[in-house]
């Protein structure tokens, strides 16, 4: 049975969704990727200090630095114990020496393994959502014929 033109209009819309899921997952990677890879061919390192801690908020603190007076601050897991952290206690921070807001107070190999993601998440997402919207599509489309009798 051929399907309807709103029935196809569905299945290209959401394969259109799933094509945007796909490249903006790949977007975010990509430049996710290229800041670890500027900061690892040029780490210099630095010593900051916590502002604040958020245990409660995910386990983070506050942390900032300074470098030739500009102040530079973020939020991370930069200590194994937060509950132990206080604000001025010192942090190690890693920035790009070209590029001092490209910073860090996590090691690298956890930045490289961020920014790799998982690689097959993004398909799977894409899939889903074309599955749900070819499936919706159908059974919208079968659900009409039924009801005008056949």
């Amino acid at each position: 049975m051929p399907h309807s033109r709103r029935a196809i209009a569905e299945m290209i819309l959401f394969g259109v969704l799933a094509a945007l899921v796909v490249a903006a997952i790949t977007y975010f990677q990509h430049h996710d990727r290229a800041k670890v890879a500027e900061l690892s061919a040029s780490p210099v390192s630095i010593n900051g200090y916590i502002t604040e801690t958020q245990c409660n908020n995910h386990r983070q603190v506050s942390y900032k630095y300074s470098l030739a007076g500009t102040e530079y601050s973020d939020t991370a897991h930069c200590v194994e114990s937060c509950e132990t952290a206080k604000p001025g206690d010192i942090v190690k921070v890693l920035y790009a020496a070209n590029n001092p807001e490209n910073f860090s107070c996590l090691p690298i190999s956890v930045l490289q393994g961020r920014a790799e993601g998982d690689p097959d998440f993004k398909w799977l997402l894409a899939m889903i959502i074309m599955v749900y919207g070819i499936a919706r599509a159908v059974l919208s489309d079968e659900a009409r014929a039924a009801q005008n009798g056949g």
